[in-house]
């Protein structure tokens, strides 16, 4: 079933999850699952470039001094608020990090619109612990949804754009993925360019670092796009392709298009934290262990919480 398709008949019914995932169809989660790895990122030196994987799209970035946080989620549940709550799938593992071991973000990252990508509560809650003093970067006609937060700035970028902020250079790289937050809303896939919500990468660059993330994307060839410079670290995500296909690509769609931007390591995203698939929560990874031999780029993470720093 197509995502709009699904999300237009679950909302008329009255219990919709406002990311496209069958959730009643899931065995209920008596225990979440805790990560084995608890990153410590206050250890990290201000010289070097570090990266670890919070959960789902959550990754925490550091370039150089400059914390970066991407597509912030942290609570239990995603979805729209009713009488009765978040109605949205629960997430089956616990956030590696949560907001009270978290450093200060210097800058966060949002993808795209859907609700598993920009979390109000979660975006809230950063806004109220650090008034001022956090910069929100979003894709293009998406910064209705956050601009009347506390950030210390808000950009939206289109697709090739660019913008300097704590001495990262952020560029908004092309995808292939829906972008309204609700399925009646209009979207850049869905043909409306100027006018309808866009999804985008980020390409981060600092003294000679270069860091991609991903987002949600199906297989493009965008990625090999990227000037010819060596990419240091690609954060891709590898999870719900069964039944998505066409806007979330798998494993080895994401390992090809690291090796198609000539990515030296390789960080996967977007798995083990909601059922947002058809596929086994563990296939993902099953997947992309299988496969990494295959491939030129080298996996340095896989599993929630484990930390990378850049040699």
């Amino acid at each position: 079933m197509k995502r709009r398709e699904f999300l237009s008949s679950a909302l008329l019914a009255g219990a919709a999850s406002a990311v496209s995932v069958p959730f009643a169809t899931r065995p209920a989660q008596a225990n979440l699952y805790t990560p084995r790895y608890t990153p410590d990122p206050h250890q990290w030196r201000d010289d070097e470039v570090y990266v670890t994987w919070i959960g789902h799209a959550t990754v925490l970035i550091k370039m150089f001094g400059t914390v970066i946080l991407t597509d912030p989620v942290l609570g239990m549940k995603v979805g729209p608020d009713s009488l009765f709550g978040t109605i949205g799938p629960q997430r089956f593992s616990r956030p590696a990090l949560d907001l009270d071991s978290l450093p200060k973000p210097d800058i966060v990252l949002l993808s795209h619109a859907h609700m598993d990508h920009t979390d109000l509560p979660t975006l809230q809650a950063i806004t109220q612990r650090w008034p001022g003093q956090v910069r929100v970067v979003s894709a293009w006609n998406n910064t209705d949804l956050v601009g009347e937060m506390m950030w210390k700035s808000v950009t939206e970028l289109d697709w090739k754009q660019k913008e300097v902020l704590d001495d990262v250079q952020i560029i908004a790289q092309e995808v292939v993925h829906n972008g309204w937050r609700y399925p009646w809303e209009r979207d850049r896939l869905g043909g409306y360019v100027s006018s309808g919500r866009s999804c985008n990468a980020y390409i981060l660059r600092s003294k000679g670092a270069t860091v991609v993330f991903g987002g949600d994307t199906a297989y493009t060839p965008a990625f090999s796009n990227i000037d010819q410079r060596e990419v240091d670290v690609a954060i891709m995500p590898i999870g719900a392709y069964e039944g998505f296909n066409d806007v979330h690509c798998n494993p080895v769609e994401a390992l090809t298009m690291a090796d198609e931007m000539n990515a030296r390591y390789f960080v996967p995203m977007h798995c083990l934290t909601f059922f947002l698939g058809d596929e086994d929560v563990n296939e993902p990874m099953r997947q992309l262990r299988s496969a990494r031999s295959c491939h030129n780029t080298e996996v340095v993470i896989s599993n929630l919480g484990q930390e990378f720093m850049l040699i």
